[in-house]
């Protein structure tokens, strides 16, 4: 699931269990790295009822995002993107809520 974009899709009861949600490197027609990242995106979309347990998330775009009745039992978001209060509303849930660990120097 690396990279993709699911925004404003209705994904009711989809199946996401153990998947990993991740950005992926951009590179050049060269075929050089170009420092850019294509993070995937669940913005605006319509998650209802779907099973997200034990799913891995890392930045990415969940602004928006309907949650209502997901299973998140397991899942983890690392420096995903959301609107004010839903971290706090999925920790509650017992999901692990990270932001990005700092770049080494």
């Amino acid at each position: 699931m690396d990279a993709t974009n699911f925004e404003k899709c209705v994904l009711k009861n989809a199946d996401f269990r153990r998947a990993n949600f991740r950005p992926i490197e951009v590179y050049s027609p060269e075929g050089k790295k170009t420092g850019q990242l294509w993070s995937p995106s669940l913005a605006s979309a319509i998650m209802t009822d779907s099973d997200m347990s034990d799913a891995y998330l890392k930045q990415v775009n969940l602004k928006g995002t309907d949650f209502g009745g997901v299973n998140v039992t397991g899942t983890k978001f690392v420096g995903c993107d959301m609107d004010d209060g839903v971290a706090e509303k999925l920790t509650e849930q017992g999901v692990t809520v990270e932001p990005l660990p700092a770049p080494a120097t």
